[in-house]
């Protein structure tokens, strides 16, 4: 079973597999308690493990550099990862960053880029990926219009 090791700050240091029957309570019930008490005593450490058990203990799996957010059972990777956006939040279902506002997708475009100073996204048509033409979505009429 994939488990998440933790640093003091929640961080994900690394995942390792360990046997499932290490993640259970003496009911068999997974548990973030058994699998630390089992894993401290596995690896000799300090740190804090969390079983990838969903969506029960947590609602999408760990990676190296996310962090634990026990309150809503989700890890979540660094606001760097997607660009350092301040708009954006986290879903806390997903435990994904998304935007203010979304597009929908329409056929024939590509390259979508967030612009975080007019909090729009931007794309180019397939087409013309090459060339300087750019359309901005517009969450009113749900289209892409030309700048």
């Amino acid at each position: 079973m994939e488990v998440a090791k933790l640093d003091s700050n929640k961080k994900v240091i690394t995942t390792v597999s360990i046997k499932k029957h290490l993640c259970q309570n003496a009911s068999g019930v997974f548990e973030i308690a058994a699998t630390t008490t089992n894993c401290r005593a596995l690896f000799g450490d300090s740190n804090d493990y969390v079983p990838n058990v969903q969506p029960t203990i947590c609602k999408n799996n760990p990676g190296v550099g996310d962090t634990w957010d026990p309150a809503n059972k989700i890890f979540t990777e660094p606001r760097a990862n997607i660009g350092g956006h301040a708009s954006w939040s986290i879903d806390t279902n997903t435990g994904i960053w998304v935007a203010p506002e979304m597009y929908t997708i329409v056929d024939g475009y590509g390259k979508f880029t967030w612009k975080e100073d007019l909090q729009k996204w931007q794309a180019q048509k397939e087409g013309e990926m090459t060339t300087s033409n750019w359309y901005q979505w517009n969450n009113s009429t749900k289209a892409w219009d030309a700048i």
